[in-house]
């Protein structure tokens, strides 16, 4: 596909997607032959390309495609926190030890939060007496500076409400000698292509003497830039999540028709073999980077609404 044949698919998309409200597909409907253990099995029918009149967002999705969307699916913040977070714990979690509490901290957050995702990982270590460990996801496609005192606030948050329920249980609980809150792993997804130049440490933030350094709080996250990452090194994770951060990676429809001419057979094979959730995953990340492609802010913003 060329440069002028994406232009004309976006365009064409357009004005179906304005003339017609779309729905997601739904994975109950269009599950496929699922095999004796019940498991579904791969759906090879439609290829990577989405099926535009049955499997895009509706457009007030659209604009948390490349966070929530992909961090709410288990199986992909599973691969995500294992694959890239450098973290030993999370060497062995599976998709099941994975649990969603973003929804908890939504309402008390705000409108700041949408692109954040908050998980309970529980892990299983010999070695370590932790039972769990609470993800803290940040999604950026800009360097932010002030992103440590952004996640300090969601930090602080997180351990109010753990110690609120806590309490709840047991009167005074906090307040208790052995009392310990969990611990938290912040970590930026960052999708843009300029190098992370924003600070990685808490106090680099804050003013200070060498008299007083001892009493500014601090922390660090980590940051999994997209662009650290090679198309050929996604490509050998032969997973959802690999997928969907080389798709993240298009920003133009240049991207997208050389992505495609170089990749599109390896993409198309592992797009076959993952089930129906992260199918939906990528198509819904496809369909919001054809929107980023070719639609104004104020279009965009309409279609949102």
């Amino acid at each position: 596909m060329d440069t002028a044949e994406v232009h004309s698919c976006i365009r064409e998309t357009k004005t179906e997607f304005t003339s017609e409200k779309m729905k997601p597909e739904s994975p109950v409907s269009n599950k496929s032959a699922s095999d004796k253990s019940g498991n579904t099995a791969p759906d090879k029918s439609n290829g990577f390309v989405p099926d535009k009149a049955n499997s895009l967002p509706e457009a007030q999705h659209v604009r948390d495609a490349n966070s929530q969307t992909i961090f709410k699916n288990a199986r992909l913040t599973c691969e995500f926190l294992r694959d890239y977070s450098g973290i030993p714990l999370f060497s062995d979690i599976q998709p099941e030890d994975i649990e969603d509490m973003t929804d908890r901290y939504q309402a008390l957050l705000g409108i700041d939060f949408e692109s954040d995702t908050v998980k309970k990982v529980h892990v299983h270590s010999k070695e370590e007496e932790i039972v769990y460990v609470i993800s803290l996801i940040e999604h950026k496609s800009a360097v932010d500076y002030d992103v440590a005192m952004q996640l300090l606030r969601y930090m602080v948050m997180i351990w109010y409400e753990y110690a609120k329920q806590q309490n709840a249980i047991r009167r005074d609980a906090s307040s208790q000698k052995k009392f310990r809150y969990p611990p938290i792993f912040p970590v930026v997804y960052y999708e843009g292509k300029a190098r992370w130049t924003a600070d990685l440490h808490l106090a680099d933030r804050i003013q200070s003497t060498e008299s007083l350094q001892e009493y500014i709080p601090d922390f660090s996250y980590r940051v999994v830039r997209l662009h650290d990452y090679s198309n050929k090194d996604l490509e050998e994770k032969q997973n959802g999540m690999g997928l969907v951060m080389m798709i993240n990676k298009i920003q133009s429809p240049e991207d997208y028709t050389e992505f495609f001419k170089e990749h599109g057979e390896v993409i198309n094979a592992i797009y076959e073999n993952e089930p129906e959730d992260i199918k939906e995953v990528c198509r819904n990340v496809l369909w919001s980077l054809f929107m980023k492609m070719n639609l104004e802010v104020n279009k965009a913003q309409e279609m949102m609404n």
